[in-house]
């Protein structure tokens, strides 16, 4: 009886080293997952183009307990010599490693090119941020 109580709990503690990280060891590690994707995708928040464009990008990250995955926010907007918006979008994603998983993205500038979040249409950036906005506290 013993034996079977130690070997049970040695099953728990290998089982709890296993799961992903919860709370802020998870905010923490899905913090420098982000970090090193958005470094090696964009390299850094700005860069100026030869032809005048500039592009500027930034990301936020959490850590979803009720999904228990890292988020990535990112955000990413081009604009011309003249200083006019050509493009801007975001995009929400699961990272995990080198592997993302799209929950949604929104293409514009005003009336918006693409809208969906989790597989559906949405119509406008407003209401695609107020998704978003969900996932990111969840």
């Amino acid at each position: 009886m013993h034996t079977l109580i130690i070997f049970i709990l040695s099953l728990v503690a290998v089982s709890a080293q296993a799961q992903p990280a919860k709370g802020a060891g998870g905010e923490a590690a899905c913090a420098t997952q982000a970090k090193a994707w958005f470094q090696k995708e964009h390299g850094t928040e700005s860069k100026a183009f030869e032809d005048g464009r500039a592009r500027k990008s930034a990301y936020r990250s959490h850590y979803s307990a009720k999904l228990k995955q890292c988020l990535v926010l990112d955000e990413m907007t081009v604009t011309r010599a003249n200083g006019t918006t050509a493009l801007s979008g975001r995009s929400l994603f699961t990272l995990e490693g080198d592997r993302r998983a799209s929950l949604g993205r929104v293409v514009g500038p005003q009336k918006p090119l693409t809208c969906e979040m989790q597989g559906k249409r949405c119509e406008s950036v407003e209401e695609w941020d107020k998704l978003a906005a969900v996932l990111m506290k969840e």
